[in-house]
C-alpha cells in the first residue's frame, strides 16, 4: 500500500496499515497452514505528503503524488501516466494550485470531487444551512470551484465524483457548473468505466453481478500447505460426520 505520511506518525499510512493488520490478527492466524503467510502481509510505502513527487514508477506506469487541501494537512491527489496517456485524481479536496500544477503538460482525464451547492446539500441531507456551508467550504469543492479548476487544466474530459447522487441535486450541480465551464464533463457513480485512448475517451456504466466468484490469482512462488494441528478440546466437542 502506498500513501502519505500525515503530519504525525499516527496519521500516516504506515500506522494505518499496522492497525489494519492488528484488526485482522485473528483471521490472519486462522489462515496459517492452508494459506502462504507471505500473502497475508501488508507492506506500507509511505511518502512525504507535502511534496509533489513520483511515488511509483514500474512497468511503464508512473504515479505522481501532490498535496491537496482537505480538512487538515496530509491529504494527497495523484497523477497517473501510462502509454502516453494521463489522468489526475483529486481525492476529497478543495480547489488548489498543486493539482493544477500537476496537470502541466496537459492531461487526458481529470476526476475531481464536486459537492453540491450548500443549499442543495442542506435540503437533501437534513443538515442546517450553516453546517452544510461549513462542510463545503472547509473540505470540498463546489460546482463553480470544479469548473474553475477544469478551465485552468483544460482536460480532454472532466469527471465529477463524490457528488450527492439524487434526481433533485444533480441538475443543480450541472446548472452551477455550466455557468463557468463549457467543456465535456461526466458525472461518475459506482462502477463508472472510463476508457481512455488517444482517439477518444468513452464513459460507460459497468454491468455487474453481486455474486461473481473470486478470480484465481497466479501463484508466484511455491508453497506447500500443511494442515494446522487442531486444538485438543476439539476432539471431545466436534460432531463426527460418519
Amino acid at each position: 500500500m502506498w500513501g502519505p505520511s500525515g503530519t504525525e506518525p499516527r496519521l500516516g499510512t504506515k500506522r494505518f496499515v499496522e492497525l489494519i493488520e492488528e484488526a485482522l490478527a485473528w483471521d490472519t492466524a486462522a489462515g496459517y497452514g492452508a494459506i502462504n503467510p507471505k500473502s497475508m502481509t501488508m507492506v506500507a510505502s509511505e511518502f512525504d505528503w507535502e511534496k509533489t513527487q513520483v511515488v511509483y514508477n514500474k512497468n511503464g506506469v508512473k504515479v505522481t503524488s501532490f498535496p491537496v487541501i482537505h480538512c487538515i494537512s496530509g491529504a494527497v491527489g495523484y497523477r497517473v501516466d501510462f502509454a502516453g496517456l494521463s489522468f489526475v485524481y483529486s481525492g476529497d479536496a478543495r480547489p488548489s494550485w498543486p493539482l493544477v500544477r500537476a496537470c502541466e503538460g496537459g492531461v487526458d482525464l481529470i476526476i475531481h470531487e464536486c459537492f453540491p451547492p450548500a443549499a442543495a446539500l442542506a435540503a437533501a441531507s437534513g443538515l442546517s444551512i450553516e453546517r452544510a456551508t461549513i462542510a463545503l467550504n472547509a473540505a470540498h469543492t463546489s460546482p463553480k470551484g470544479a469548473g474553475k479548476v477544469f478551465n485552468l487544466v483544460k482536460p480532454r474530459m472532466a469527471v465529477l465524483t463524490h457528488t450527492l447522487l439524487s434526481p433533485e441535486v444533480i441538475p443543480m450541480v450541472f446548472a452551477e457548473l455550466s455557468e463557468v465551464y463549457k467543456g465535456p464533463v461526466v458525472q461518475a457513480q459506482d462502477f463508472t468505466m472510463l476508457n481512455v485512448t488517444k482517439e477518444a475517451i468513452v464513459a460507460r456504466q459497468a454491468r455487474i453481478s453481486d455474486h461473481l466468484p473470486p478470480i484465481p490469482g497466479v501463484q508466484s512462488e511455491s508453497f506447500s500447505p500443511v494442515p494446522a494441528p487442531p486444538p485438543a478440546w476439539w476432539e471431545k466437542e466436534l460432531i463426527p460426520l460418519d
